[in-house]
């Protein structure tokens, strides 16, 4: 009965809209507020223009996963929502949604980031996810209900043993 409740609450998280296009972002958006998506565990990495990949890895209690990390200007962020698409059937292999509690977005050059997200991937083995096209979306929302949103074209690599 443990396992069947655990699996409902995967499958409603999976289960959820995609986000909205950065054209259809909240009203209330200050102009000048912008989101980059990007990776790294330590610090920000921005993913290059080219070909951006990420490298899965296979994490403490065996399951898969992405670091990823923001980059947000003109917002205080108070909620963040990761989602991680595949583009081909749209099949969803993440869909997160964190409190920016104080101190998860640290100050850095003018802007707001928040690094080393570990995003899980459902999958069983990196074979499931390599190599295809994913979507890489993100959406953070203030207090006052201001939207940025995000999106990233990637592949997923398995490149470390």
């Amino acid at each position: 009965m443990r396992r069947f409740a655990c699996m409902l609450a995967w499958m409603s998280c999976t289960a959820c809209t995609a986000l909205p296009a950065a054209s259809d972002a909240a009203i209330d958006v200050d102009e000048t507020a912008s989101l980059e998506i990007g990776t790294g565990l330590e610090a920000y990495e921005a993913l290059p223009d080219e070909a951006p990949t990420l490298e899965i890895v296979h994490g403490p209690q065996g399951g898969y996963h992405v670091y990823l990390s923001l980059r947000v200007t003109g917002l205080e962020p108070d909620t963040l929502l990761w989602r991680v698409v595949r583009t081909r059937d749209a099949y969803v292999f993440a869909n997160l949604e964190l409190s920016a509690r104080p101190g998860t977005f640290r100050p850095s050059e003018g802007a707001l980031e928040r690094v080393g997200d570990w995003v899980v991937l459902a999958v069983t083995s990196p074979a499931d996810v390599t190599m295809d096209e994913l979507r890489v979306e993100a959406r953070v929302t203030s207090r006052a209900g201001a939207t940025a949103t995000a999106m990233r074209l990637v592949r997923v690599v398995d490149q470390v043993p």
